[in-house]
Formats: C-alpha cells, sequence, structure tokens
C-alpha cells in the first residue's frame, strides 16, 4: 500500500480552502478563545517561575473568549487586569500597615467573572 505525500504548497493551500469553507461565526468564536488563550499564557509566561497566571485562568480565558469573540474577550481582560491592579495596590497597602512581609498572590477567576459581567452589560446598554 503506497502513500499519498502532497507538496507543501497542497497543504497550505488544502488549509486556505478548509478555513474558507467554515461558517464565519465559528472562525469568530476560534479567534476570540485564540485572544483569551495567548494573553494569559504570555502572561503566565513572563511571570517569574511561571507562577502569575494559573492554568485554570488561561483555560477559562479560552473558553470566555470563544463565547464572547476576540474584541469583547480583549475588553474582558483589560477590565479584569485593572480590577485585579487596584485590588493588588489596595491589599498591599494594608499588608503594608500591619508589617506583613509574604508575596501577594491573588485568584484572577472573580475579576474575570466581573469583567464579563461587566463587558456584557456594557454591549446589552
Amino acid at each position: 500500500m503506497a502513500l499519498a505525500v502532497a507538496p507543501p504548497e497542497a497543504a497550505g493551500a488544502s488549509m486556505s480552502q478548509f478555513l474558507q469553507m467554515l461558517p464565519p461565526v465559528l472562525l469568530h468564536s476560534l479567534a476570540g478563545a485564540a485572544t483569551g488563550f495567548l494573553i494569559l499564557f504570555a502572561a503566565a509566561m513572563a511571570s517569574p517561575g511561571g507562577c502569575g497566571v494559573g492554568g485554570g485562568d488561561i483555560k477559562l480565558a479560552a473558553a470566555m473568549g470563544f463565547a464572547y469573540g476576540p474584541s469583547r474577550m480583549t475588553a474582558i481582560l483589560l477590565t479584569a487586569s485593572g480590577g485585579a491592579a487596584i485590588a493588588a495596590l489596595i491589599v498591599s497597602h494594608r499588608n503594608k500597615h500591619t508589617n506583613i512581609q509574604k508575596m501577594l498572590s491573588l485568584p484572577f477567576v472573580p475579576f474575570l467573572a466581573a469583567g464579563s459581567f461587566l463587558v456584557t452589560i456594557a454591549a446589552i446598554l
């Protein structure tokens, strides 16, 4: 039994044809999932020791991006990051006055949920 191997140009053409056959809504959802995943994955890889963003946050952002699309997912991440930064400043300021010297760790999922809520409300209004 012989296997037929396509030249590299044909592989690129078939991928292009495959993507053209997909419905635009699905492509939009896949782009949103990629946006959510890649932004938080890049943040996790950029943090020292990889302890900045957890794997659950990354997977949740990908699932949310699939539902919201790339532009709304970007808005969710910006809103969530702003809320997390404000909360980190407040907690850090409070710990400074109580002389607690430890690494600050905040879960990001509540901020993703709040960002999702705010972006959804803004889209409705």
